[in-house]
């Protein structure tokens, strides 16, 4: 009698030298020290990501616009005049296994004539230098541009995430930022921790629309979390568009009350009119100051970082604001 393997058996026999293929390209990619290209590295983002980047075995490349920073035996830093130089932007991705790209005006000015024109050739360099993985910064105020709402920073970002869905071959994860905060953030939030802290008086008690924040160090180890995936996990997700966020929204008035808190100050916060506060922007040139104050900003929860790819924000509010009383 011919004894037949069973169909289980066979069919494990069958795939174990893919099996074994596969597990040898595992170790091989997990041994090798990983070059990561950090563009926009000088700004509040890029600055805590490098700090926490600097305890992992990556080669780090730290692109800027500005002076370049202090010196780190992890970290390499390179000066660029503009991320649109194709030709320095190359130069610096080369041999390059992922490309985190943070570059962006906290200001939020100067979008106006480049709302319906962008230069993405940063996105061909990538391509051409076969990075594995990109991780682009967008915001959530490109879904809003995308719905139609008026927001030349939203439709700034928004033809940039369509030039790098029309990249073929570069594996890409779209992260659409919520306001981002934490010690030396700049923008609406930090306005916000100024006036409670020099004003005794503020006008936003009747400011209680949900909004979403993500405080920086929960987006620190997002991006970790993406540069720790495989290349084929990675490219599972390629072209998925996520909006992380700290897990809980808040209104401004309990905003305000827990930064108040925070910094142990008196401030009393008066439920003003919205409409009065709205026409006093308007007069002031702060209308989109205002309604960062008063619009309602509610990250969407699908696709699932967690479900996706294990991630979750570990830190919320009030806690996040420790760094507040320093």
């Amino acid at each position: 009698m011919v004894h037949r393997p069973s169909s289980k058996l066979a069919t494990a026999l069958k795939d174990w030298p893919t099996e074994v293929s596969r597990t040898t390209e595992l170790r091989v990619e997990m041994q090798k020290k990983q070059k990561i290209v950090v563009a926009g590295a000088s700004g509040f983002i890029g600055r805590s990501l490098l700090a926490d980047l600097c305890a992992l075995p990556y080669d780090i490349v730290a692109l800027t616009r500005q002076s370049i920073g202090d010196e780190n035996s992890n970290i390499r830093w390179c000066q660029i005049p503009s991320y649109t130089e194709n030709e320095a932007f190359s130069q610096a991705c080369i041999g390059a296994d992922a490309l985190i790209m943070l570059a962006d005006n906290p200001a939020r000015t100067g979008y106006e004539e480049a709302a319906n024109e962008v230069d993405t050739s940063w996105i061909q360099a990538a391509l051409d230098q076969g990075v594995s993985k990109v991780v682009f910064a967008s915001s959530i105020y490109a879904r809003l541009a995308e719905g139609g709402a008026q927001s030349d920073y939203g439709q700034h970002k928004l033809l940039i995430e369509k030039d790098l869905a029309a990249a073929v071959g570069l594996p890409n994860v779209i992260l659409r930022l919520p306001p981002v905060y934490g010690p030396r953030s700049k923008g609406g939030f930090s306005f916000l921790v100024k006036l409670v802290k020099k004003m005794p008086v503020l006008p936003f008690g009747n400011a209680n629309a949900p909004r979403d924040y993500l405080f920086v160090s929960n987006l620190t180890s997002l991006l970790i979390r993406l540069l720790e995936l495989t290349n084929e996990d990675f490219s599972r997700i390629s072209g998925t568009i996520y909006e992380p966020c700290d897990g809980q929204s808040t209104s401004t008035a309990e905003l305000v009350k827990l930064m108040r808190e925070a910094q142990q100050r008196t401030c009393f916060n008066v439920p003003f009119p919205q409409s009065a506060i709205r026409l006093a922007g308007r007069l002031l040139g702060a209308e989109q100051a205002i309604a960062g104050a008063l619009d309602t900003l509610v990250a969407k929860q699908s696709p699932s970082l967690d479900e996706d790819i294990g991630w979750t924000a570990q830190t919320q509010l009030p806690e996040t604001l420790a760094f507040l009383r320093d």
